[in-house]
């Protein structure tokens, strides 16, 4: 449908000037066609949270003490293959170290789900499925870091609340 609607759209709004460009080269529509519309994410809410709440999401989702943390939809363009193939080359040291993906599963994910299934760390692979927003300030704060590896982004909000919170990117 994204042709049928940049092509018939009165207006574009995009979420990067990258977007912008794109949807410009690919689909030929002109420049003064398209806005760029920076999206953000609420200050209040994405703040570093307090150990009781990292707790009671680690419990809640069945997180270990020391996690990597990867927020978003099991699809191919979020690279979800390159994750797990880096996380199963940490070294000895990071043996307990969960690699947590706290999101539902998406568009073509079985074959992230076969890998998983092949792979020597799948033990140590945590799927949450889907997160409830009110929990992801206190999850991204229990994380030792988060990631953002994708193919194809347009922006990156999960980076920018892990940011937020103080959690390593």
């Amino acid at each position: 449908w994204t042709e049928y609607s940049v092509k018939n759209a009165a207006h574009i709004i995009t979420i990067s000037e990258f977007t912008k460009q794109d949807v410009h080269r690919v689909y030929q529509r002109k420049l003064s066609d398209i806005s760029v519309a920076y999206p953000g994410i609420d200050l209040n809410t994405y703040k570093p949270q307090p150990p009781v709440e990292q707790d009671r999401v680690k419990k809640k989702y069945d997180l270990d003490d020391t996690f990597i943390l990867f927020v978003g939809t099991i699809q191919p363009r979020k690279n979800l293959i390159r994750l797990l193939k880096a996380f199963e080359k940490l070294p000895h040291k990071y043996r307990d170290v969960q690699l947590v993906i706290a999101g539902q599963k998406g568009w073509k994910y079985d074959t992230f789900m076969a890998e998983l299934a092949a792979s020597p760390k799948k033990d140590k692979v945590h799927i949450t499925g889907f997160v409830d927003q009110v929990d992801l300030p206190a999850i991204y704060s229990a994380a030792a870091c988060s990631t953002l590896i994708g193919l194809y982004e347009g922006f990156g909000i999960p980076a920018l609340e892990a940011m937020k919170v103080g959690t390593p990117v």
